[in-house]
């Protein structure tokens, strides 16, 4: 049995241990910590889905995500009979992965499950696509996966730099899942 059988993507828990993950951003493990809980259970911002091994608390990653929208005219060429309002999107609002277990894929299996949850959507409610602010040194995990640079973002954010607002469409998404185990 490979390991990634052993495991499971499901919504935060409470009883989820977030203390002890540590993913080497200090503003993830934060988020993670001390926001994402309650952005999830009270505010109904987004949901944070986890993934950890069957029968445990410890969590090996996580992913956020939220609706949203976007300008018709900032979606890439790729993006067919754009329509004249905001189409809805999934936005991939933070991923990380935990330190001890980063490279064994588990980052591009919490991309893929954000993919499957777009495609649902898009069958019952509508969905042209997934949106992600990537940082700048994860754009090539993020192109590696297929998505696109929206526009480029110029300006100095000194230790915070900015993000590379990156999308992929629905028909996208599909034609990867053909094409991926």
């Amino acid at each position: 049995m490979s390991p990634m059988t052993t495991l499971r993507i499901r919504r935060l828990a409470e009883s989820d241990d977030t203390v002890g993950f540590r993913c080497g951003d200090e503003g993830l493990d934060r988020y993670l910590r001390r926001h994402a809980l309650r952005n999830q259970e009270e505010l109904r911002l987004g949901v944070t889905y986890v993934l950890a091994h069957y029968h445990g608390a410890r969590i090996l990653g996580f992913v956020t995500i939220t609706g949203a929208s976007v300008e018709p005219g900032t979606l890439p060429q790729v993006a067919s009979d754009k329509p004249r309002y905001p189409p809805p999107v999934v936005r991939l609002a933070r991923l990380a992965v935990d330190e001890r277990e980063q490279g064994k894929g588990y980052g591009r299996k919490l991309v893929q499950f954000v993919f499957a949850r777009a495609i649902a959507q898009a069958a019952t409610v509508g969905c042209v696509g997934v949106l992600v602010d990537a940082k700048p040194d994860a754009v090539g995990f993020y192109e590696h996966l297929q998505f696109d640079v929206m526009h480029a973002v110029t300006g100095d954010a000194g230790a915070r730099p900015l993000p590379v607002t990156m999308y992929i469409s629905t028909p996208e998404i599909l034609s990867a899942y053909r094409a991926t185990p």
